[in-house]
């Protein structure tokens, strides 16, 4: 074969072999972030809700739709029992420029404080008569 008609026929090649290839992407789903924050208002009939952080004093609207999940005390339960004024945590993604609830939880019971704990208190560890090999 003579060089020059090599060459065509690579070319040729190569433009069927781009021709017969398709070419996927494949879009990734949306990010989920979470959000915590008490109700500031509530219009079921929009299904939309403002959340304000309590930390920054920042409000965000959020909408809901069918596939929203709504949890009280870890129980399932509608968008009815939502009230203004209790603190939530949510998980939304961001779709088409809303913040689109995923998840909604909250509860109705008092907050649980406990005393931190001090795991490691490196002067307690040679009180019992064993000198500090630091400490001159």
């Amino acid at each position: 074969m003579k060089p020059r008609s090599t060459g065509k026929l690579f070319a040729a090649l190569l433009l069927v072999g781009l021709l017969t290839t398709s070419f996927e992407s494949y879009a990734l789903p949306p990010r989920q972030h979470a959000a915590r924050g008490v109700i500031e208002s509530i219009d079921h009939d929009k299904r939309t809700l403002v959340l304000v952080d309590p930390k920054t004093k920042t409000s965000r609207t959020f909408v809901w739709n069918n596939s929203t999940r709504f949890r009280q005390d870890g129980q399932k339960t509608s968008a009815e029992t939502l009230r203004v004024g209790i603190e939530v945590k949510g998980y939304y993604r961001k779709e088409v420029g809303r913040f689109v609830l995923r998840e909604l939880r909250w509860s109705n019971s008092a907050p649980r404080i406990s005393k931190p704990v001090a795991l490691h208190d490196p002067e307690s560890m040679y009180s019992h008569g064993a000198s500090n090999p630091k400490k001159p």
